[in-house]
């Protein structure tokens, strides 16, 4: 089994034009959450709960240490999904790292900006946190 440190991870957003913007080097933390709905089809006469299987859904969130030119890229992006000029962000997301290969997927998904903020304490460094809703399949690609 081969397991992979976290440190080549690549992660990608657009800019408020829609064009991929690598904010790998300030970013520290990447969550990206899938879930499945499930309907509820027991019946009488049955003895446990049967389900079928409904949409799928996902988040992203991404953190990391504030940079000016970074924070700039990003509030721009978060303001052009409130004021409509970007319907929503492609965000690719390397795990292992670059080139994709049949180790090393990309996930990549458009998602809308829910959330961003920055926050700072007096011991600590500024940092940044982006958080989307998925619209649309999270695609798997391995070379």
């Amino acid at each position: 089994m081969a397991f992979v440190h976290g440190k080549n991870s690549v992660i990608k957003v657009d800019n408020a034009s829609g064009v991929l913007t690598d904010i790998s080097l300030v970013t520290n933390a990447v969550d990206l959450p899938r879930s499945v709905e499930t309907a509820d089809t027991s019946h009488f006469g049955t003895s446990a709960k049967e389900y079928i299987v409904g949409l799928n859904d996902g988040t992203v969130s991404i953190s990391g240490l504030y940079d000016p030119a970074v924070d700039a890229t990003l509030s721009a992006a978060f303001d052009a999904i409130i004021g409509g000029s970007l319907a929503s962000a492609t965000v690719e997301y390397s795990p292992a790292g670059l080139p994709v290969s049949a180790t090393k997927p990309k996930f990549t998904l458009e998602v809308i900006w829910t959330a961003y903020s920055t926050a700072g304490g007096v011991g600590d460094p500024i940092s940044f946190k982006l958080e989307g809703q998925r619209t649309g399949p999270t695609v798997r690609t391995v070379a």
